[in-house]
């Protein structure tokens, strides 16, 4: 309601690179009832939020360090969210890293078979190299695409979608 911390507030949204979304309102209710609205859930590697009946977007948080037991937390999470399978966008940070153990869960049948499609954005080129060459050389049970940028990544989900809805 302070005109001072509304410029703050708006400073804050506008510089820094949040993982996560902010607005900015003017009463108590109204924040309450979009908080209530975004469907985000948080484990101890990412925060992910549900943006369609079957689309997830997993926000790996700065820093994390991804391993067997980290994964399973996630993969609990997308089970209850999407049982019957859907849509994966992942989005890394140039700071995290992976222990050798999370190549196994990673690629878990568990995991893909709820996988109808998966975009990756991935700003760290040793990062993205690494998972493209993944890619190319096994064999994928569905589509699967590395980005530099999320408009290209949810560009290439609602893609997929539309041909599986037409």
């Amino acid at each position: 309601k302070n005109m001072g911390q509304r410029i703050e507030t708006n400073f804050y949204k506008k510089y820094f690179d949040l993982p996560h979304p902010v607005k900015i309102f003017d009463n108590e209710e109204e924040a309450t009832r979009w908080l209530l609205s975004l469907d985000l859930y948080e484990t101890s590697i990412s925060r992910i939020q549900k943006l369609d009946k079957d689309v997830l977007k997993i926000n790996v948080k700065p820093n994390a360090f991804i391993d067997k037991e980290s994964l399973m937390e996630n993969l609990e999470l997308y089970k209850q969210l999407l049982p019957e399978g859907g849509y994966f966008i992942n989005i890394f940070h140039e700071s995290n890293t992976a222990s050798n153990d999370a190549k196994i869960p990673f690629q878990a049948h568990e995991r893909t078979k709820l996988k109808k499609g998966e975009a990756f954005v991935i700003k760290n080129l040793a990062h993205r190299i690494e998972l493209e060459y993944h890619i190319n050389k096994t064999k994928q049970l569905y589509p699967t695409k590395v980005f530099e940028e999320e408009e290209d990544a949810m560009n290439f989900i609602k893609q997929l979608k539309s041909k599986v809805e037409a």
